[in-house]
Protein backbone atom coordinates (compact mmCIF):
# COMPACT_ATOMS: atom_id res chain seq x y z
CA UNK A 1 0.00 0.00 0.00
CA UNK A 2 1.88 3.33 -1.15
CA UNK A 3 1.37 6.50 0.93
CA UNK A 4 -1.47 7.95 -1.38
CA UNK A 5 -3.92 4.99 -1.20
CA UNK A 6 -2.71 5.07 2.75
CA UNK A 7 -4.32 8.60 3.30
CA UNK A 8 -7.78 7.65 1.11
CA UNK A 9 -7.77 4.67 3.05
CA UNK A 10 -7.38 5.92 6.44
CA UNK A 11 -9.98 8.93 5.30
CA UNK A 12 -12.27 6.27 4.28
CA UNK A 13 -12.57 4.46 7.04
CA UNK A 14 -12.43 7.68 9.02
CA UNK A 15 -15.58 8.72 7.63
CA UNK A 16 -17.19 5.53 7.85
CA UNK A 17 -16.40 5.27 11.91
CA UNK A 18 -17.83 9.31 12.33
CA UNK A 19 -20.64 8.51 10.33
CA UNK A 20 -21.82 5.83 12.95
CA UNK A 21 -20.75 7.96 15.84
CA UNK A 22 -22.42 10.69 14.40
CA UNK A 23 -25.70 8.18 14.34
CA UNK A 24 -25.13 7.28 17.66
CA UNK A 25 -25.19 10.71 19.02
CA UNK A 26 -28.21 12.01 16.71
CA UNK A 27 -30.97 8.66 17.91
CA UNK A 28 -32.01 10.75 20.39
CA UNK A 29 -34.02 12.69 17.43
CA UNK A 30 -35.69 9.61 16.68
CA UNK A 31 -37.10 9.63 20.11
CA UNK A 32 -39.31 12.41 18.95
CA UNK A 33 -40.79 10.29 15.75
CA UNK A 34 -44.39 10.66 16.10
CA UNK A 35 -45.94 6.83 16.30
CA UNK A 36 -46.09 5.64 12.75
CA UNK A 37 -49.58 4.53 11.29
CA UNK A 38 -47.76 2.58 8.69
CA UNK A 39 -44.60 0.74 8.48
CA UNK A 40 -43.97 3.19 4.96
CA UNK A 41 -44.06 6.23 7.63
CA UNK A 42 -41.56 3.94 10.00
CA UNK A 43 -39.22 3.29 7.55
CA UNK A 44 -39.57 6.90 6.13
CA UNK A 45 -38.51 8.71 8.93
CA UNK A 46 -35.73 6.30 9.48
CA UNK A 47 -34.30 7.28 5.80
CA UNK A 48 -34.84 10.76 5.90
CA UNK A 49 -32.42 9.90 9.38
CA UNK A 50 -29.39 8.38 7.32
CA UNK A 51 -30.23 10.20 4.25
CA UNK A 52 -29.39 13.43 6.42
CA UNK A 53 -26.31 12.77 7.72
CA UNK A 54 -25.61 11.39 4.75
CA UNK A 55 -25.48 14.98 2.81
CA UNK A 56 -24.41 16.45 5.94
CA UNK A 57 -21.37 13.95 5.61
CA UNK A 58 -21.05 14.52 1.74
CA UNK A 59 -20.60 18.31 2.08
CA UNK A 60 -18.17 17.75 4.78
CA UNK A 61 -16.37 14.91 3.50
CA UNK A 62 -16.09 16.25 -0.68
CA UNK A 63 -13.45 18.82 0.68
CA UNK A 64 -11.61 16.43 2.68
CA UNK A 65 -11.00 14.69 -0.20
CA UNK A 66 -9.80 16.93 -2.84
CA UNK A 67 -7.13 18.67 -0.22
CA UNK A 68 -6.33 14.48 0.54
CA UNK A 69 -5.41 15.04 -3.70
CA UNK A 70 -4.28 18.25 -3.22
CA UNK A 71 -2.01 17.93 0.13
CA UNK A 72 0.17 14.74 0.00
CA UNK A 73 0.40 15.01 3.63
CA UNK A 74 -1.10 12.32 6.22
CA UNK A 75 -0.70 14.64 9.05
CA UNK A 76 -2.15 17.45 7.16
CA UNK A 77 -5.09 15.42 6.50
CA UNK A 78 -5.47 13.55 10.07
CA UNK A 79 -5.73 16.81 11.82
CA UNK A 80 -7.84 18.83 9.21
CA UNK A 81 -10.64 15.67 9.39
CA UNK A 82 -10.55 15.83 13.03
CA UNK A 83 -10.85 19.37 13.29
CA UNK A 84 -14.02 19.08 11.15
CA UNK A 85 -15.79 16.24 12.33
CA UNK A 86 -15.16 16.98 16.36
CA UNK A 87 -16.33 20.85 15.52
CA UNK A 88 -19.19 18.78 14.05
CA UNK A 89 -20.08 15.80 16.50
CA UNK A 90 -20.16 18.68 19.47
CA UNK A 91 -21.94 21.11 17.42
CA UNK A 92 -24.37 17.90 17.01
CA UNK A 93 -23.94 16.58 20.50
CA UNK A 94 -24.92 20.37 21.78
CA UNK A 95 -27.97 20.50 19.29
CA UNK A 96 -29.58 17.32 20.84
CA UNK A 97 -29.91 18.65 23.87
CA UNK A 98 -31.28 21.94 23.02
CA UNK A 99 -33.62 20.34 20.98
CA UNK A 100 -34.36 17.99 24.15
CA UNK A 101 -35.27 21.07 25.73
CA UNK A 102 -37.05 23.68 23.82
CA UNK A 103 -38.06 21.21 20.28
CA UNK A 104 -35.76 23.30 18.02
CA UNK A 105 -32.54 23.35 16.79
CA UNK A 106 -29.53 25.09 17.34
CA UNK A 107 -30.46 28.67 15.40
CA UNK A 108 -30.14 32.63 16.03
CA UNK A 109 -32.40 32.80 19.09
CA UNK A 110 -29.83 30.27 21.06
CA UNK A 111 -26.73 31.68 19.83
CA UNK A 112 -28.07 35.49 20.81
CA UNK A 113 -28.79 33.60 24.55
CA UNK A 114 -25.35 32.53 24.61
CA UNK A 115 -23.54 35.63 23.60
CA UNK A 116 -25.82 38.27 25.10
CA UNK A 117 -24.14 39.77 28.75
CA UNK A 118 -26.09 38.78 31.31
CA UNK A 119 -27.43 35.89 29.85
CA UNK A 120 -25.97 33.51 33.29
CA UNK A 121 -28.63 35.17 34.99
CA UNK A 122 -31.36 33.63 32.79
CA UNK A 123 -29.70 30.34 32.30
CA UNK A 124 -28.83 28.17 35.14
CA UNK A 125 -26.53 24.91 34.85
CA UNK A 126 -26.15 22.34 37.58
CA UNK A 127 -22.79 21.03 38.54
CA UNK A 128 -24.05 17.60 37.77
CA UNK A 129 -24.96 19.42 34.48
CA UNK A 130 -21.54 20.45 33.33
CA UNK A 131 -20.20 17.18 34.71
CA UNK A 132 -22.09 15.22 32.24
CA UNK A 133 -21.25 17.51 29.72
CA UNK A 134 -17.87 17.06 30.00
CA UNK A 135 -17.87 13.22 29.82
CA UNK A 136 -19.37 12.96 26.85
CA UNK A 137 -17.45 15.93 25.50
CA UNK A 138 -14.60 13.29 26.24
CA UNK A 139 -15.85 10.52 24.67
CA UNK A 140 -16.79 12.48 21.45
CA UNK A 141 -13.27 13.53 21.83
CA UNK A 142 -11.62 10.21 22.60
CA UNK A 143 -13.91 8.80 19.81
CA UNK A 144 -12.34 11.11 16.98
CA UNK A 145 -8.78 11.03 18.15
CA UNK A 146 -8.64 7.34 18.91
CA UNK A 147 -9.92 6.53 15.36
CA UNK A 148 -7.08 8.13 14.01
CA UNK A 149 -4.59 6.46 16.92
CA UNK A 150 -5.85 2.89 15.62
CA UNK A 151 -5.94 3.62 11.88
CA UNK A 152 -2.45 4.75 12.24
CA UNK A 153 -1.67 1.55 13.93
CA UNK A 154 -3.47 -0.97 12.03
CA UNK A 155 -4.23 0.07 8.63
CA UNK A 156 -2.09 -1.82 6.90
CA UNK A 157 -3.72 -4.95 8.28
CA UNK A 158 -6.45 -4.30 6.54
CA UNK A 159 -6.39 -6.29 3.30
CA UNK A 160 -9.37 -4.85 0.72
CA UNK A 161 -10.06 -5.90 -2.64
CA UNK A 162 -10.86 -1.82 -3.83
CA UNK A 163 -8.21 0.90 -3.71
CA UNK A 164 -8.49 3.18 -1.18
CA UNK A 165 -9.76 6.25 -2.97
CA UNK A 166 -12.66 3.74 -4.95
CA UNK A 167 -13.93 3.12 -2.04
CA UNK A 168 -13.61 6.43 -0.95
CA UNK A 169 -15.62 7.29 -3.77
CA UNK A 170 -17.86 4.66 -3.35
CA UNK A 171 -18.68 5.98 0.41
CA UNK A 172 -19.13 9.40 -1.29
CA UNK A 173 -21.88 7.83 -4.04
CA UNK A 174 -23.87 6.23 -1.07
CA UNK A 175 -24.09 9.23 0.73
CA UNK A 176 -25.17 11.33 -2.47
CA UNK A 177 -27.20 8.07 -3.78
CA UNK A 178 -29.56 7.49 -0.64
CA UNK A 179 -31.00 11.08 -1.08
CA UNK A 180 -31.85 10.28 -4.23
CA UNK A 181 -34.45 7.98 -2.27
CA UNK A 182 -35.41 10.41 0.16
CA UNK A 183 -36.12 13.59 -1.52
CA UNK A 184 -38.12 12.10 -4.53
CA UNK A 185 -40.39 10.45 -1.68
CA UNK A 186 -40.28 14.14 0.22
CA UNK A 187 -41.08 15.73 -2.84
CA UNK A 188 -44.11 13.22 -4.10
CA UNK A 189 -45.33 13.71 -0.50
CA UNK A 190 -44.91 17.72 -0.54
CA UNK A 191 -47.21 18.04 -4.04
CA UNK A 192 -49.81 15.81 -2.07
CA UNK A 193 -49.75 17.22 1.30
CA UNK A 194 -48.73 13.90 2.93
CA UNK A 195 -47.97 16.18 6.04
CA UNK A 196 -47.25 12.79 7.99
CA UNK A 197 -44.15 12.43 5.50
CA UNK A 198 -43.47 16.44 5.32
CA UNK A 199 -43.41 16.80 9.13
CA UNK A 200 -40.33 15.24 9.04
CA UNK A 201 -39.07 18.11 7.54
CA UNK A 202 -38.01 20.11 10.61
CA UNK A 203 -36.97 17.33 13.09
CA UNK A 204 -33.64 16.81 11.64
CA UNK A 205 -30.70 19.21 12.00
CA UNK A 206 -30.55 21.36 8.57
CA UNK A 207 -32.89 18.71 6.87
CA UNK A 208 -32.56 19.92 3.44
CA UNK A 209 -36.81 18.74 1.98
CA UNK A 210 -37.45 18.83 -1.88
CA UNK A 211 -40.05 20.97 -2.49
CA UNK A 212 -42.15 21.07 -5.86
CA UNK A 213 -45.33 23.03 -5.62
CA UNK A 214 -44.20 26.08 -6.97
CA UNK A 215 -42.70 24.15 -10.02
CA UNK A 216 -46.03 22.28 -10.25
CA UNK A 217 -47.82 25.23 -10.42
CA UNK A 218 -46.02 26.83 -13.24
CA UNK A 219 -46.45 23.53 -15.26
CA UNK A 220 -50.02 23.56 -14.34
CA UNK A 221 -50.56 20.76 -11.82
CA UNK A 222 -53.11 20.80 -9.25
CA UNK A 223 -51.19 21.29 -5.82
CA UNK A 224 -54.37 21.37 -3.33
CA UNK A 225 -54.84 17.17 -3.13
CA UNK A 226 -54.91 16.19 0.47
CA UNK A 227 -57.06 13.50 1.26
CA UNK A 228 -58.51 11.71 4.37
CA UNK A 229 -56.18 9.42 4.62
CA UNK A 230 -57.77 6.47 2.91
CA UNK A 231 -60.62 7.96 1.14
CA UNK A 232 -61.43 9.86 -2.08
CA UNK A 233 -59.46 9.30 -5.46
CA UNK A 234 -58.06 11.39 -8.21
CA UNK A 235 -60.15 9.21 -10.57
CA UNK A 236 -63.36 7.25 -10.80
CA UNK A 237 -63.07 3.97 -9.93
CA UNK A 238 -65.39 1.14 -8.31
CA UNK A 239 -64.76 -0.03 -4.67
CA UNK A 240 -63.87 -3.32 -4.08
CA UNK A 241 -65.71 -4.70 -1.17
CA UNK A 242 -62.96 -5.43 0.44
CA UNK A 243 -62.30 -1.73 0.96
CA UNK A 244 -65.67 -0.15 1.84
CA UNK A 245 -65.17 -0.43 5.31
CA UNK A 246 -61.83 1.86 4.75
CA UNK A 247 -63.59 4.00 2.24
CA UNK A 248 -66.89 4.85 4.40
CA UNK A 249 -65.50 4.30 7.89
CA UNK A 250 -66.03 8.34 8.37
CA UNK A 251 -69.26 9.14 6.83
CA UNK A 252 -72.35 9.22 8.98
CA UNK A 253 -73.47 12.06 7.21
CA UNK A 254 -73.74 10.55 3.88
CA UNK A 255 -77.36 10.83 2.24
CA UNK A 256 -78.20 7.65 0.86
CA UNK A 257 -81.27 6.32 -1.86
CA UNK A 258 -84.02 4.30 -0.46
CA UNK A 259 -83.20 1.68 -2.37
CA UNK A 260 -79.69 0.78 -0.91
CA UNK A 261 -80.96 1.17 2.53
CA UNK A 262 -83.85 -1.26 1.97
CA UNK A 263 -81.72 -4.47 1.65
CA UNK A 264 -79.57 -3.62 4.78
CA UNK A 265 -82.53 -2.13 6.85
CA UNK A 266 -83.47 -6.01 8.49
CA UNK A 267 -79.76 -6.53 9.46
CA UNK A 268 -79.07 -3.09 10.70
CA UNK A 269 -82.43 -3.58 12.84
CA UNK A 270 -81.41 -7.14 13.97
CA UNK A 271 -78.06 -5.65 15.37
CA UNK A 272 -79.90 -3.44 17.30
CA UNK A 273 -82.53 -5.78 18.74
CA UNK A 274 -78.97 -7.58 19.87
CA UNK A 275 -77.73 -4.72 21.19
CA UNK A 276 -74.78 -4.90 19.62
CA UNK A 277 -72.69 -1.95 21.07
CA UNK A 278 -71.21 -0.86 17.67
CA UNK A 279 -74.37 -1.00 15.30
CA UNK A 280 -74.47 2.66 15.71
CA UNK A 281 -70.75 3.48 15.18
CA UNK A 282 -71.29 1.81 11.64
CA UNK A 283 -74.52 0.99 10.17
CA UNK A 284 -73.38 3.22 7.09
CA UNK A 285 -70.77 0.46 6.45
CA UNK A 286 -73.40 -2.20 6.69
CA UNK A 287 -75.47 -0.22 4.16
CA UNK A 288 -72.71 -0.19 1.50
CA UNK A 289 -71.58 -3.69 2.03
CA UNK A 290 -75.13 -5.32 1.41
CA UNK A 291 -75.83 -2.60 -1.58
CA UNK A 292 -72.60 -4.08 -2.96
CA UNK A 293 -73.40 -7.72 -2.51
CA UNK A 294 -76.76 -6.99 -3.78
CA UNK A 295 -74.84 -5.61 -7.39
CA UNK A 296 -75.05 -1.47 -6.61
CA UNK A 297 -71.73 -0.08 -8.59
CA UNK A 298 -70.63 2.29 -6.02
CA UNK A 299 -67.71 4.76 -7.56
CA UNK A 300 -64.93 6.22 -5.24
CA UNK A 301 -64.56 9.97 -5.80
CA UNK A 302 -63.05 13.27 -4.52
CA UNK A 303 -67.16 14.38 -4.03
CA UNK A 304 -68.55 11.16 -3.36
CA UNK A 305 -66.54 9.66 -0.32
CA UNK A 306 -64.25 11.73 1.69
CA UNK A 307 -63.21 14.68 0.09
CA UNK A 308 -60.84 17.61 -0.04
CA UNK A 309 -60.18 19.20 3.56
CA UNK A 310 -59.00 22.39 4.41
CA UNK A 311 -58.34 21.77 7.77
CA UNK A 312 -56.89 19.04 10.02
CA UNK A 313 -60.00 16.50 11.27
CA UNK A 314 -61.53 16.74 14.62
CA UNK A 315 -61.14 13.72 16.88
CA UNK A 316 -65.28 12.46 17.40
CA UNK A 317 -66.62 12.67 20.24
CA UNK A 318 -68.30 9.16 19.17
CA UNK A 319 -69.41 6.05 21.50
CA UNK A 320 -71.18 2.80 21.25
CA UNK A 321 -73.65 2.25 23.09
CA UNK A 322 -71.77 0.72 26.53
CA UNK A 323 -70.76 4.85 26.36
CA UNK A 324 -67.09 3.87 25.72
CA UNK A 325 -65.37 6.01 23.33
CA UNK A 326 -64.88 4.26 19.89
CA UNK A 327 -61.18 4.90 19.90
CA UNK A 328 -61.23 2.97 23.43
CA UNK A 329 -59.54 -0.75 23.58
CA UNK A 330 -63.09 -1.99 25.08
CA UNK A 331 -64.80 -0.43 22.15
CA UNK A 332 -61.85 -1.99 19.40
CA UNK A 333 -62.75 -5.18 20.58
CA UNK A 334 -66.47 -5.05 20.46
CA UNK A 335 -65.45 -3.65 16.79
CA UNK A 336 -63.88 -6.76 16.45
CA UNK A 337 -66.11 -9.09 17.25
CA UNK A 338 -68.99 -7.50 15.33
CA UNK A 339 -67.16 -7.45 11.87
CA UNK A 340 -66.20 -10.81 12.95
CA UNK A 341 -69.58 -11.64 12.89
CA UNK A 342 -71.16 -9.63 10.34
CA UNK A 343 -68.23 -11.20 7.81
CA UNK A 344 -69.62 -14.72 8.70
CA UNK A 345 -73.07 -13.79 8.47
CA UNK A 346 -72.75 -12.04 4.74
CA UNK A 347 -70.76 -15.32 3.57
CA UNK A 348 -73.20 -17.72 4.54
CA UNK A 349 -76.68 -15.01 3.20
CA UNK A 350 -73.88 -15.02 -0.50
CA UNK A 351 -72.17 -18.18 -0.05
CA UNK A 352 -73.35 -18.54 -3.88
CA UNK A 353 -72.23 -15.41 -5.11
CA UNK A 354 -69.38 -13.81 -7.26
CA UNK A 355 -68.66 -12.19 -3.72
CA UNK A 356 -67.68 -15.25 -2.01
CA UNK A 357 -64.30 -15.66 -2.59
CA UNK A 358 -64.02 -11.57 -1.46
CA UNK A 359 -65.49 -12.19 1.74
CA UNK A 360 -63.85 -15.23 2.61
CA UNK A 361 -60.57 -12.97 2.25
CA UNK A 362 -62.20 -10.22 4.45
CA UNK A 363 -62.31 -12.60 7.20
CA UNK A 364 -58.88 -13.30 7.28
CA UNK A 365 -58.09 -9.88 6.66
CA UNK A 366 -60.18 -8.47 9.12
CA UNK A 367 -58.36 -11.05 11.82
CA UNK A 368 -54.79 -9.88 10.87
CA UNK A 369 -56.06 -6.79 11.75
CA UNK A 370 -56.89 -7.28 15.57
CA UNK A 371 -53.44 -6.60 16.56
CA UNK A 372 -53.14 -3.12 15.18
CA UNK A 373 -56.46 -2.34 16.43
CA UNK A 374 -55.31 -3.17 19.92
CA UNK A 375 -52.38 -1.28 19.40
CA UNK A 376 -54.13 1.62 18.05
CA UNK A 377 -56.24 1.44 20.83
CA UNK A 378 -53.88 0.61 23.77
CA UNK A 379 -51.55 3.56 21.99
CA UNK A 380 -53.91 6.34 22.92
CA UNK A 381 -54.35 5.12 26.12
CA UNK A 382 -50.47 5.25 27.07
CA UNK A 383 -47.80 5.41 24.66
CA UNK A 384 -45.63 3.02 27.58
CA UNK A 385 -48.14 0.44 27.80
CA UNK A 386 -48.08 0.65 23.63
CA UNK A 387 -44.29 0.01 23.89
CA UNK A 388 -44.43 -2.84 26.64
CA UNK A 389 -46.89 -3.94 24.03
CA UNK A 390 -45.03 -3.92 20.97
CA UNK A 391 -41.76 -5.57 23.21
CA UNK A 392 -43.87 -8.35 24.34
CA UNK A 393 -45.12 -9.35 20.79
CA UNK A 394 -41.56 -10.18 19.65
CA UNK A 395 -41.73 -13.43 22.05
CA UNK A 396 -42.98 -14.86 18.60
CA UNK A 397 -40.08 -14.67 17.17
CA UNK A 398 -38.22 -16.62 19.54
CA UNK A 399 -38.64 -19.48 17.99
CA UNK A 400 -36.71 -18.76 14.47
CA UNK A 401 -38.79 -21.32 12.57
CA UNK A 402 -42.09 -19.73 13.48
CA UNK A 403 -41.50 -16.35 13.16
CA UNK A 404 -40.30 -16.88 9.87
CA UNK A 405 -43.86 -18.28 8.94
CA UNK A 406 -45.74 -15.68 10.60
CA UNK A 407 -44.15 -12.96 8.48
CA UNK A 408 -44.09 -14.72 5.39
CA UNK A 409 -47.67 -15.56 5.96
CA UNK A 410 -48.72 -11.72 6.73
CA UNK A 411 -46.58 -10.70 4.00
CA UNK A 412 -48.27 -12.89 1.52
CA UNK A 413 -51.50 -11.83 2.64
CA UNK A 414 -50.57 -8.26 1.97
CA UNK A 415 -49.29 -9.13 -1.40
CA UNK A 416 -52.90 -11.10 -1.94
CA UNK A 417 -54.37 -7.88 -0.08
CA UNK A 418 -53.76 -5.82 -3.45
CA UNK A 419 -54.86 -7.89 -6.19
CA UNK A 420 -58.29 -8.62 -4.35
CA UNK A 421 -61.25 -6.96 -6.05
CA UNK A 422 -59.30 -6.14 -9.32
Amino acid sequence: MNNSDLRYSTLFWFLCSNFVLSLFIGSSYLNFVPDSITFGEWAFSRLAYVSNFGLLFLVLAVPLYLLTSIIPSMLFMQIASSVVFLTFNIALFVDTIIYKLYRFHINGLVWNILVTEGSSDSVKVSTSTIVVFSIYLFLIIFSVIGTHYLLSRYIKQIRLKYSGKRLLSFLLLGFFCINLIDKPIYAHADLNNKTHITRYAKLFPLYQPLTVKRLAQQWGIDVNREYYPGRGSDVWMEIPLAKIKSKTGHSPGCVYRTSLIKNAEPIILTKHKEKSSTINLYPQVILVLVAKLHGAKLLDSPILIGGYREEGPMISNLTDLEGNHYLSLPSAFSQHIFFEELYQELLTAFKDSQFANELKFMIKDHSLSFYNNIDDAVSLHSSTLAHYLRVGSARNFLNPLMGTRYFFQFLFHKIKKIFVGK
